[in-house]
């Protein structure tokens, strides 16, 4: 998230300037798709170890064609991440697909957008549009063999959407309506072919893991970070970056500065409506030990 604020969020070249698609040329030029698992796994991230593993999945999965959906519906109330990096860092997020694309074995991409987030949407269109005119989502990528193509679909309002299996009928046409996932997953899901689903904030964290690693400081500790939207009754709401070793209470009592009104703790609503509600017992956990795809917190006050 470094970059939001910081550049013109839809111009290749500041994009360009600042090191964009650096990482994509380092992957394409040394590294195979099973250097790239290799390389998430060792990241330290848990959620990029876990999505390397699908994408891995996918790409020894027969069928073809193969896709990679970008699920950016972010319409919960309360998760505003992906919708900060789709307008602050749109080029961020194309090259981190890019590179998932790759070690996915995959050549087609979708981004799904919720259809009230206009901004978010017009940001992404014209950033794809300048990197498919330079040629960066196009056949053969950098004179790689790697070719990707990708387009953007965007579906009515409902954050129900934003659950994997409803978000896919919602592209087939069909009413969005969550159900269990099948045993194999990325063997048979979009028109029956193999498919991946990451979240926005998954993908914007692929090119930092290899621009560390080609800067000469593989085998350096690299510090993991995760995006959060503290909202509610804090005295500093907003969208932060952090360590994943930062505790809930830090988040809370420190980045945001503590709770309004110095009324006592709850709990957290985690995840926003479809999410969990944690206990003050929990405060002491490390954001790396919370489930995967928790994003949102809003914290609840007794008497609220």
């Amino acid at each position: 998230m470094e970059r939001c604020g910081h550049l013109l969020p839809v111009s290749l070249d500041d994009a360009l300037l600042s090191g964009g698609y650096s990482a994509l040329a380092d992957v394409l030029d040394r590294h195979t798709p099973d250097d790239v698992i290799k390389e998430l796994r060792a990241s330290g991230s848990e959620e990029l170890s876990a999505a390397a593993t699908e994408w891995e999945a996918c790409r020894r999965a027969l069928a073809a064609p193969r896709y990679f959906v970008v699920n950016g519906e972010a319409g919960a109330p309360g998760l505003l991440t992906d919708c900060h990096l789709m307008e602050g860092d749109p080029q961020r997020v194309l090259e981190g697909l890019l590179i998932a694309a790759y070690a996915a074995g995959t050549n087609q991409g979708i981004i799904y957008m919720n259809g009230t987030a206009r901004f978010a949407f017009d940001r992404m269109a014209r950033a794809l549009a300048k990197a498919q005119a330079a040629r960066l989502i196009d056949d053969r990528v950098l004179g790689s063999a790697f070719s990707f193509h990708v387009e953007i679909r965007r579906g009515p309002r409902g954050f129900v959407r934003g659950e994997e299996h409803a978000l896919l009928a919602s592209l087939e046409g069909r009413r969005a309506s969550p159900r269990t996932k099948p045993p194999l997953p990325a063997e048979s899901r979009l028109w029956g072919k193999p498919t991946v689903i990451s979240n926005v904030e998954t993908l914007a964290a692929i090119p930092p893991v290899f621009a560390w690693n080609s800067s000469g400081r593989a085998g350096q500790s690299w510090s993991a970070t995760r995006i959060f939207a503290v909202s509610g009754p804090v005295n500093r709401p907003g969208i932060v970056e952090v360590e994943s070793h930062v505790t809930l209470r830090e988040l809370l009592f420190e980045v945001a500065a503590g709770l309004r009104d110095g009324r006592t703790l709850k709990g957290v609503l985690a995840a926003g409506p479809s999410g969990s509600m944690l206990p003050p017992e929990s405060l002491d956990r490390s954001l790396e030990a919370l489930a995967t795809g928790t994003r949102g917190v809003i914290p609840i006050r007794d008497g609220d």
